[in-house]
Parts: C-alpha cells; sequence; structure tokens
C-alpha cells in the first residue's frame, strides 16, 4: 500500500506541537516563563511551533498570523508533493506502455510542478526562518521599520522601552 501525505497526519503533528506548548508552560508553573523577555527562548519555540514565540511575547494577533500562514503553507506543500507524486506515477505508466510521445508531454507537466513545488519548499523555509527571527527581534524590545527616503529603502531597527 502507497503512504500518501494526507491532511491528517499534518493535523496530527500540530496538535502535537500545540499539546507541546501548552504542556512546557504548565510544567513550568510560573506565568513568568511564558511572558519573560528571553531572545533564545523565544527563537526556539518558534522554530519549533510558528508563533509560539510571538504569543509567548504576547503579539497575539502576529502569532495567529504566523501560525495559519505555517498551516496553510504546509497544506500546500503537501498537496504539491502529493500531485507531483501522481504526475511522476503518471510519467513512468506511459513509459512502460511505449506511448513515448504522451510520456514526454507528462514529463514536461511533471518538471513543471516539480519547480512549483521547489519555490514552496523554499518558502515555506524563509517563512519559518522570518518567523523565527520576528520573536527574537520582539524579545529584544527591537522595532523594526522600512522607510524610503530619497528613493532608497532603508531598514531601521530601533530599541523599544
Amino acid at each position: 500500500m502507497e503512504k500518501r501525505i494526507t491532511g491528517s497526519n499534518i493535523q496530527k503533528i500540530f496538535i502535537i506541537g500545540i499539546v507541546f506548548f501548552l504542556f512546557t508552560a504548565v510544567i513550568q508553573g510560573k506565568e513568568s516563563f511564558l511572558h519573560e523577555k528571553k531572545p533564545f527562548i523565544r527563537l526556539a519555540q518558534s522554530l519549533i511551533l510558528p508563533g509560539w514565540g510571538q504569543f509567548s511575547n504576547k503579539k497575539y494577533l502576529k502569532s495567529s498570523i504566523f501560525f495559519s500562514t505555517a498551516v496553510i503553507s504546509v497544506f500546500a506543500t503537501m498537496n504539491s508533493y502529493n500531485s507531483l507524486d501522481d504526475s511522476f506515477n503518471n510519467y513512468n505508466r506511459e513509459m512502460e506502455l511505449g506511448n513515448i510521445t504522451y510520456a514526454n508531454e507528462l514529463y514536461d507537466k511533471y518538471k513543471n510542478k516539480f519547480t512549483l513545488h521547489q519555490y514552496l519548499i523554499t518558502t515555506v523555509i524563509i517563512f519559518w526562518g522570518l518567523n523565527s527571527l520576528d520573536a527574537f527581534f520582539d524579545a529584544h524590545f527591537l522595532k523594526i521599520n522600512i522607510k524610503k527616503d530619497n528613493e532608497n529603502l532603508k531598514l531601521y531597527i530601533e530599541k523599544e522601552f
């Protein structure tokens, strides 16, 4: 029987992540664990579960946005993988049947889906990194602004108190 990546498997992973988050908070037995500004802990939390570091930094809207975006991104990547796998199996089936012309068309479709899948994976990795860095900077009370100045974009990092 062929194993496929399904939504129920990812749902189980995210539920385990949420339970882990709640379990960690309860085990600590201190409210301060959730609300102290510990940058490296916030970084690790967001690497484990997107939005967790923002939640601990009391940035609840950001937390829900990061978590929701992560779930959608992972589902899109899983769907892309399943579609990619189907395309490759169709290509192999046509090659075995000797339909070379049709198999070449299927291979072109497979290459396009493969490229899309690679872009999705790259996007998920970049997003996860940005999520973690955001939690890290928030824990340092740093405010990051991008401003346009004389046709140039400038990045400003300021300390908030």
